[in-house]
Formats: C-alpha cells, sequence, structure tokens
C-alpha cells in the first residue's frame, strides 16, 4: 500500500511540474518568474495539507484515546425550570403501564401453560400484538371516564384496577379456549389486525361485556347505561334500604325476686286483714354478647305460690337469628315463665330516667316487714335533641321496715346516685319509637289490688289481654283506683324501631330525561361485584336510598347521567305512596335557603344538581367513601342538604341548604348529625343487560 502512495505521489509531483512550466511559459521576466514559482508551490501545499488533515480526520474521528486522570469535580449547577405535564400525561402513562403490566402477565400466563423459559430475549418474548386489544386500552385511558374517575382515586389506583380487568380478561379467554396448545387465542392476541372474535367456549366476550371500563370511551360523555330494572324492593334491595336497627333487644324470663310473695296487714277490730299476695320481679342490666341490657319495668304479678318449672332462657329479639340460650336447673326457676324484653341503644333512643312519681306505698304500717313503694318514671323531654323519652314501665323500692317513714320517699335516682343517673336498672324509650295502645273496656285485666291495705290511697296493676309480646310495661300498669284505666295507654315498642319494617314499591315518575338514552354502563340489581361496576369500587352511589343520620328519613339518590361522576339527582316518597316525588331543587334566590322537592325531573337545571362528599364514621370529611356516609351538596349554591322534622304539627320532613355547623361547636357531635346520609350496604346496584328481560316480568 505504502509503494502504491509512492508511485501516487510521484504522478502528482510531475503533472504538478509540468502544469506550473506550462503556465509559466509566458512569463520572461525573471523576478515575475519567481515569484510565479513561489505562489505555485504554496498552493499545491495547502491543496495538499487540506487533503491530508480530511485524511487524518476521517482515519482518527473513529479511534478512542486512552482516558486520562478524572478532574475535580465542578460546581452545581442552577435548577432547571419545573417540568411541565399536559392533559394527556395520566393517559400515556395509564396506556404505558396496562400494555406493559398486560405482556407481563401475558408471558407469566403462557409460561405455566407451556413451560416457556421466561429469560429468553425481548424480542422473543410473547407479546400482545393485536391493535385493536392496544387500541382499546389507549381508548380507555384517553377516555372521559377515566379523566373523571381519577378525581377519587390516584391514576395509579385506577390503573392498577383496569390492569387487574384486562388481566382477569386475559385469564378468562385463556381457560375458554379448548383447542390444542391455545392456538386460537394466541393466534388472536399476537396477530395484528385481527377484529373478529375468536369462537370460544363459554362465549367469555359475554361476561367481558359486563364490565364498566369496557365501555369507556365508546361514548363522548361519561354516564351509567339506565335499562329496565325491577322496582319490586324485596329483589331490587337498592331501592328499598331496609332502615337499621335503633335499639336492640333481648328476651328472657330470667328474673330476680324484688318482693316475692308478700302481702301488706293491717288491724281491723280485734282481728288482723291482708291484701292478696303479690310478687315483684326484675331482670338486672345483663350483659349480651358484649352489649349492656335494660329493662323497662319491673314485672308484678299474683304470687301462684310457686311457678310451673320451665326452662329459663334468653334470646335476641327483633331479629332472625334469635341466638336463644336455655338454662336448665337454674336457681331461679321460681320466677315467672312469661319474658319480658330489654333494650339497649345509644342516647339518642334510650336514656335513664330523670325524675321520678311515686305512686303508692305503705307508709311504715306496723304489722308490715317492709316498707314498699312503687315508681313510675317521669317521661323527659330532651332539649338537645327536641324529641320526648317516655317511661314504659313500674319500678319497685322495698326497704327494711325499722326504717324511718321518710326513706319511703327516697325515689331510684336519689337511692342509685343523684349525679349518676347511668346507674338505674331501667330506661326510657324515644317516643318515636314507641306504639300507643289505648285502653277499652275489653283489652285489659287486673292483676292485683292493695284492698285491706289499709292505705289512703288505691293501687291496682293491670296487664293488656292478648299483647303482641309479654313487655313490662304491658303487665304492670298501676293507678290509684280499683277501677279498669280506660282511656289510658299501654305502649309497645315499633317493630321498625329493630329493623324490622315492611317494605314498599317504588315508581319512578315526573322524569323529563328518557332515561333508555342516558349513555354507557350499567345500572339496577342485583349489586355487582366491584371488578364489575367502578362505582362500587370508589364506594360512591349510583341509584340507591340513603338515610339521614338524625333522624332516620329516607331520599333516594341517582346519578345524573351527565358527564362528571361526581353529579346526582334527588327524589323522595311521600308516606306510604309509591311514587317518587319530582326532583329536590334549590331556589335561585340566594336568600332563601329552602329545598323544593316537587321540580320536573331536568338533569339540565344546575339547580336540580347535586354532590356527594365522603364522610367517615367520626362525621368528618373523608378522602375515601368506605363507610359509606356522605354530606351531599347542591353543586350550584356550595351549601348542604339537610333533613329537619316541620316545626308545624305536620309531621312531615322539610329540607333545607345550609353551611356545616363549626366543629368547634359544644353541640358538633348534635348539630352534624342532620347532615349525614349514610347506606349501610354497599354503593350500588347494577343490573346486567343480560337480565333486562328477566326484570320485565318482575
Amino acid at each position: 500500500m505504502f509503494i502504491v502512495y509512492i508511485i501516487l505521489f510521484i504522478v502528482v509531483l510531475i503533472i504538478s511540474i509540468y502544469a506550473g512550466i506550462k503556465l509559466s511559459e509566458g512569463i520572461n521576466h525573471t523576478t515575475l518568474l519567481v515569484f510565479f514559482w513561489i505562489i505555485y508551490i504554496a498552493t499545491l501545499l495547502t491543496i495538499g495539507n487540506a487533503i491530508s488533515t480530511i485524511f487524518f480526520y476521517n482515519v482518527l474521528r473513529t479511534k478512542r484515546g486512552i482516558p486520562g486522570e478524572q478532574g475535580r469535580v465542578g460546581d452545581k449547577g442552577e435548577s432547571g425550570l419545573p417540568g411541565v405535564c399536559d392533559m394527556t400525561c395520566d393517559s400515556k402513562v395509564c396506556t404505558l403501564n396496562i400494555i406493559n403490566g398486560l405482556n407481563k402477565y401475558y408471558g407469566e400466563l403462557t409460561s405455566s401453560y407451556f413451560k416457556r423459559d421466561s429469560d429468553l430475549d425481548i424480542d422473543k418474548k410473547p407479546t400482545i400484538k393485536n391493535s385493536e386489544i392496544l387500541d382499546n386500552i389507549k381508548i380507555i385511558c384517553g377516555s372521559n371516564a377515566y379523566k373523571e374517575v381519577i378525581k377519587y382515586k390516584t391514576p395509579q389506583m385506577i390503573n392498577n384496577y383496569i390492569l387487574n380487568i384486562y388481566s382477569k380478561w386475559l385469564k378468562l379467554l385463556f381457560d375458554s379456549d379448548k383447542s390444542s396448545d391455545k392456538q386460537v387465542i394466541i393466534d388472536y392476541l399476537e396477530t395484528d389486525g385481527l377484529q373478529e372474535y375468536p369462537t370460544l367456549e363459554g362465549d367469555p366476550f359475554k361476561e367481558i361485556e359486563k364490565y364498566d371500563i369496557y365501555y369507556w370511551g365508546r361514548d363522548r360523555v361519561f354516564h351509567p347505561r339506565v335499562i329496565e330494572y325491577c322496582n319490586n324492593p324485596y329483589i331490587n334491595k337498592k331501592m328499598y334500604q331496609v332502615s337499621p336497627p335503633m335499639i336492640k333487644g333481648i328476651r328472657t324470663n330470667l328474673y330476680n325476686p324484688v318482693v316475692s310473695s308478700y302481702r301488706f296487714s293491717r288491724k281491723k277490730g280485734a282481728g288482723t286483714v291482708h291484701t292478696k299476695y303479690f310478687s315483684a320481679y326484675r331482670v338486672n342490666p345483663y350483659n349480651y354478647q358484649g352489649t349492656i341490657y335494660y329493662s323497662l319495668g319491673d314485672y308484678i304479678t299474683r304470687t301462684p305460690g310457686s311457678f310451673p318449672n320451665k326452662n329459663k332462657f334468653i334470646e335476641l329479639y327483633g331479629v332472625k337469628n334469635k341466638n336463644r340460650i336455655e338454662y336448665k336447673n337454674n336457681a331461679l326457676f321460681d320466677s315467672p315463665n312469661e319474658p319480658t324484653i330489654l333494650v339497649s341503644g345509644i342516647d339518642k333512643y334510650v336514656k335513664p330516667p330523670q325524675d321520678w312519681d311515686l305512686i303508692w306505698t305503705n307508709k311504715n304500717r306496723a304489722h308490715n316487714k317492709f316498707n314498699i313503694s312503687f315508681w313510675k318514671p317521669k317521661d323527659y323531654f330532651d332539649k338537645s335533641q327536641n324529641k320526648l323519652f317516655k317511661g314504659c314501665g313500674i319500678f319497685v323500692l322495698q326497704f327494711p321496715g325499722e326504717w324511718k317513714q321518710s326513706n319511703l320517699f327516697i325515689n331510684p335516682r336519689q337511692y342509685y346516685g343523684y349525679n349518676t343517673p347511668e346507674k338505674q336498672p331501667i330506661r326510657l324509650l324515644a317516643e318515636e319509637l314507641l306504639e300507643e295502645i289505648k285502653i277499652d273496656n275489653n283489652n285489659v285485666s287486673q292483676i292485683w289490688n292493695d284492698k285491706n291495705s289499709g292505705t289512703p290511697e288505691s293501687l291496682s296493676f293491670w296487664k293488656l289481654i292478648n299483647s303482641k309480646y309479654n313487655l313490662t310495661n304491658n303487665r304492670a300498669f298501676g293507678i290509684r283506683s280499683y277501677k279498669k284505666p280506660v282511656g289510658q295507654s299501654f305502649y309497645n315498642i315499633k317493630d321498625e324501631a329493630f329493623g324490622d319494617v315492611p317494605v314498599k314499591s317504588v315508581n319512578f315518575k315526573h322524569e323529563l330525561t328518557d332515561e333508555s338514552n342516558l349513555g354507557t354502563g350499567y345500572l339496577g340489581t342485583p349489586e355487582r361485584e366491584e371488578k364489575y361496576s367502578i362505582f362500587s369500587f370508589l364506594n360512591i352511589p349510583l341509584d340507591i336510598q340513603l338515610t339521614n343520620v338524625g333522624n332516620s328519613n329516607k331520599i333516594y339518590i341517582k346519578h345524573s347521567g351527565l358527564n362528571n361522576i361526581n353529579s346526582y339527582m334527588i327524589r323522595n316518597q311521600d308516606g306510604n305512596d309509591p311514587d317518587l316525588l319530582g326532583a329536590f331543587g334549590v331556589s335561585k334566590n340566594i336568600n332563601n335557603n329552602s329545598v323544593e322537592t316537587k321540580n320536573k325531573y331536568n338533569n339540565a337545571d344546575p339547580n336540580q344538581i347535586w354532590q356527594v362528599e365522603c364522610v367517615d364514621l367520626k362525621n368528618q370529611k373523608s378522602s375515601n367513601c368506605n363507610d359509606k356516609r356522605y354530606f351531599i351538596s347542591s353543586k350550584d349554591r356550595k351549601l348542604y342538604l339537610t333533613s329537619e322534622l316541620d316545626k308545624s304539627t305536620t309531621g312531615r320532613f322539610q329540607y333545607f341548604v345550609r353551611s356545616l355547623p363549626n366543629t368547634n361547636d359544644k353541640n358538633y357531635d348534635t348539630l352534624i348529625t342532620k347532615y349525614v346520609w349514610y347506606n349501610p350496604l354497599s354503593a350500588t346496584g347494577n343490573q346486567l343487560n343480560a337480565n333486562k328481560k328477566e326484570e320485565k316480568g318482575k
């Protein structure tokens, strides 16, 4: 190669000299001739230098030099400007996460089926290439539905939710492919351009179509598809929520004697006369499965001498599973066999007596070993709750005969400690839980009276015939007379106090919007799992009945169908009328905080649009709706919906929008209850399209 370069150099030199001689033929002046050759040679050298430079650069540019010693660390530069992520960032991250995660799961799935080498090069690993599947992922991640739900949970949580569902779909398709080596589904997944679904056993694509996310991005707006659903409340549990128990109850005949087979005596002439024997029994506060239950009064009976030997028991009351426990050979066998009821509940429904009325006393007569007095708890009006609590039974106090007469007038609150009324063994019940039964000549019979006791005031006890259950107040009605207490009242506890209520149908009327054209998604019953329903996953309402914590009033809340996940319409029922009334709407007058409940149903009216905010068990705003408790606010007015009893005598509920009470208010825990709405069941009821025909017949 070197010789070639020498020959080439000689040839170029000869040509250059020849060219120089030719160019200088016309120069006859010696000085000019010298200058010509100087310039000519300089030009040739310049051209040669340029060529050699290019040559050397071309040779050296691909060579790496020997690394030198590392220099000192330089000063840290100034921070750059914050990065900017536009509205498509979340969608792009969602798409990449789901596609990468799905391909990873696809590799694991095929490895489990065919024991493929999981360490293969990435180009050889199984990859989903079907553009229809990949495009659908992009559509879901870029949909309005996705943009709405990430307002409730982080994008990463929603991405994981979508990936989990896609992974279930993939596993479902694999399990449904009964072909050799799963070739049908593999060809579908790994071949680009296949749009027709393959034929698989059980038609798994019908199952896939049951999921909410399948429809994301297939419609221009986000809202659920409303299909025909059953309004039978026994089937569609979401359309009538059974009230939670306001109180709990137990039934038992485990009595303790207060006064056993006793009679009052007095001198009459040369002899002594007596009253008939009577006994008083009490079930003391009872801890049953961790809950303390209290009696409503003592059990008064004419002493039979002895009671039939029957088993004693205790069981839950007002629930299907009574968890009955029976006791044999118990020391308390010589006591009444008829059971009484004990109750337990929060301060809103159950209170200890605050004061007492003395009904009767034997006034320490000489022939009586005991001083006995009968008391009735006074009805108590709680101003903070604006409700009346009623006493339902009789309470017996007994002191030794040698006690001073003044001791007879120590009432039960003083006896158990005036400053600790909660120590009293019986309780009052809120009036709203009680059912009044008027006494007439045919529905009561006498238990016992104090004839021959010698006391100036007469006393008799009466029981209700054919009572609904043997409750204390139905067996011990004391009056200062021997006549039937016609016109007075007994009380039973309402079934709904224990959560046992009949349900009624709900009819949807007065709707301006055609519900069949609201959009894409699912609504109805039965309730769907989280994998199907994004509403269930987020624990937010779709179409349910909500109950007010403060007064147990109920409303129906339904997604508006608008392009906003937090957008609802509200309606209610009037008494026993099964028809839902018109939509709730706030007044356009900002000085009027009342809510009109009979507006024409119109989701285009901003005054009828409501929003929900999650609330925890402490009635504080929460970042999640796991407790299924909500504040409901007007989207237009930014004030919160309350349910309040009409101050007139109608007893109907009124609705207002107000600001939330101050958390520092000493009565905050009581005030906030009328703002809180809850549903003890799950957040949404949904109905699959496949069940549409079935629901029509219900």
